[in-house]
């Protein structure tokens, strides 16, 4: 049924775009602006905040609409440029109409879907902007390919920083802007939560040094190993006397499981997996260190200028993370080559490689790194 939704939604699209043409005129006002972010993945979400204050500062008086699903509305719950939100769960025909009540001036799609496009096109948006790769690729579909020619086109280029390049979607309304802070929101309530929680168990964000590690992420290949975390959280706690805290959710219950596993019992640690993301962002404003994969919680490291340090195996590190500088570390393996995944191709790849390059990181590259950070830190 869902296949047979979105090819009708296309087919109308195309049979639309024979009289109304392409939705690439720039429109005289913009009043209104709708952000489709297709993933409500915390890394990506975290990523297109410095849209949202683009807009507003180039147009105050616009109305911004977000449209995402999952935990899309908890991730950007306090933000105050983002004037509604809007579930992309409904029908594509129920959104269609929605979309056409409130007359959007200008819609970007950050992270497209094939049926997105088509429902953002048929809901008579005058100006649509959204990603199109030259040459190979293989994370679009045909379907895609057809459906990117009915709007506006910004390439989207691999090994560059993937949050400037979502700031790219927005020339078409005169939008050209290099500041790529990222920007989180949370409740006092959240924060009052978490200062009672530290409180609690003896920990004081103005006298220890928090830690947070987040040792899983969206998929396996991008995990550095149980045992080489569990030595470094030891390294942390012995010679540092850190406060470790495990951070993560869901699927993240193992590889966190597996780290403590490892870990020396004398070792403290608190888990906080499934912490509710509201008290999350609230928690990881307190926190001095975060270490992990090159995984979603790192971004939330950016939004509150947290130090870092991050493992990068068979991902492309200029995509998602800042260059090396004094409190932001990217370690990879010296023998690594080249990333085999990147923004234009992680579906088709070779996984033994792909393990292999996280693999290669030894514990050695992470405590000499992590002591170089740490020394930058007055510690």
């Amino acid at each position: 049924m869902y296949k047979l939704t979105n090819f009708y939604i296309i087919f109308i699209s195309l049979v639309r775009f024979l009289f109304r043409g392409k939705a690439n005129k720039k429109p005289q006002g913009v009043k209104s602006v709708l952000v489709m972010q297709a993933t409500p993945n915390l890394g990506d979400m975290v990523c297109i905040t410095p849209v949202f204050r683009a807009i507003k500062q180039k147009y105050p008086d616009s109305k911004i609409y977000l449209m995402s699903k999952g935990k899309g509305a908890e991730i950007i719950k306090g933000n105050p440029y983002i004037d509604e939100y809007m579930s992309s769960a409904e029908s594509p025909f129920k959104l269609i109409k929605k979309l056409r009540d409130k007359k959007i001036d200008f819609a970007v799609a950050t992270n497209p879907s094939t049926s997105g496009l088509g429902v953002l096109y048929l809901s008579g948006i005058p100006c649509i902007s959204s990603f199109v790769i030259s040459g190979p690729q293989k994370i679009y579909s045909r379907l895609y390919d057809i459906m990117i020619k009915l709007v506006t086109q910004i390439p989207l280029k691999a090994g560059v920083y993937i949050p400037a390049q979502y700031l790219n979607l927005l020339k078409p309304i005169g939008i050209q802007t290099d500041n790529i802070q990222f920007e989180l929101f949370f409740s006092k309530e959240a924060d009052k939560t978490v200062m009672d929680f530290l409180s609690d168990n003896n920990v004081s964000p103005n006298h220890d040094f928090m830690v947070a590690i987040a040792p899983g992420g969206s998929t396996d290949i991008r995990w550095w190993a149980a045992e080489k975390y569990a030595a470094l959280a030891d390294y942390l706690f012995k010679k540092y006397q850190a406060k470790i805290f495990f951070i993560g959710a869901g699927s993240d219950r193992k590889p966190i499981e597996d780290v403590v596993s490892f870990m020396d019992k004398q070792t403290k640690y608190f888990n906080l997996l499934n912490q509710p993301i509201e008290e999350f962002k609230a928690f990881m404003s307190r926190v001095n260190l975060v270490i992990g994969n090159d995984s979603g919680p790192m971004t939330i490291a950016k939004a509150f200028n947290a130090a870092q340090m991050v493992f990068i195996g068979p991902t492309d590190e200029r995509e998602y993370q800042l260059p090396n500088g004094p409190l932001n570390r990217i370690i990879k393996s010296e023998t690594r080559g080249e990333p085999v995944t990147n923004s234009t191709n992680w579906i088709s790849y070779d996984e033994k490689e792909a393990k292999r390059q996280m693999a290669e990181i030894t514990l050695e590259d992470g405590t000499n790194e992590l002591d170089i950070l740490m020394k930058n830190l007055g510690k």
